[in-house]
């Protein structure tokens, strides 16, 4: 059985906010609920704590449900809260791997698994996808051989197209495409790379309107490189 928000809950206004007077919860409950909401007139930009809020209004429609879908919905934010501190450590672990790859290219070897790691736990991470991309350009230009480097920067242009097609606003994303292509057609040489010309100063452009001064302005820096 599925019990809406409007079985339990119905709107009121106190002050100049909606509030929500709870049925069938208690009056401890309700008041819980008002008290979070309500925000004083007299108290102009107090914060709601719309996480709590939000929370709370989960509660009460857990507590109308059958034990065996309520324990389902429990568990479901359990599984959600882990995959997200799985996701959160991988990414960080990834950034410090990052931060040492001075130390030696290894360093970004490590880097890049743990965010293949991430993309593993959650593939519609962007945050993870485009620093795989940016990984990726770092260790091409850091091998040798043009077939290596070849197929490092593909990898890097389809994680970074892959990361625009569920955020198609992450200046981080636009930009690692943009000098990905660059890195690619400048390794295929300059007949095979004039196609890209054009790839690479729609993702400059798009990165100069998101965030003009986005890694100390690299959007207009690689457009500089082309003229």
């Amino acid at each position: 059985m599925r019990v809406g928000v409007d079985d339990s809950l119905r709107a009121e206004r106190v002050g100049p906010l909606r509030v929500m007077r709870t049925h069938h919860c208690g009056d401890a409950r309700a008041d819980r609920r008002r008290e979070l909401y309500h925000v004083a007139p007299d108290a102009p930009g107090a914060a709601i704590d719309h996480d709590s809020i939000a929370r709370f209004d989960a509660s009460l429609i857990d507590d109308r449900l059958p034990g065996r879908e309520r324990s389902h919905r429990q568990r479901a934010r359990l599984d959600e809260g882990r995959v997200l501190r799985s996701l959160r450590k991988l990414i960080g672990r990834g950034d410090r791997y990052f931060g040492n790859r001075g130390k030696g290219r290894q360093w970004c070897v490590k880097a890049i698994e743990s965010y293949e790691k991430a993309l593993a736990v959650e593939t519609k991470s962007v945050a993870a996808s485009w620093r795989l991309a940016r990984a990726s350009y770092w260790l091409g230009t850091h091998t040798d051989g043009d077939e290596a480097k070849l197929e490092i920067y593909k990898k890097g242009i389809d994680v970074a197209k892959r990361a625009i097609s569920l955020d198609a606003k992450s200046v981080e994303s636009h930009f690692w495409l943009g000098v990905s292509y660059g890195k690619y057609g400048e390794t295929k040489g300059v007949m095979n790379s004039l196609a890209l010309v054009d790839p690479i100063k729609k993702e400059m452009r798009i990165v100069l309107e998101l965030d003009e001064k986005f890694d100390g302005g690299g959007g207009h820096r690689v457009l500089g490189r082309l003229y």
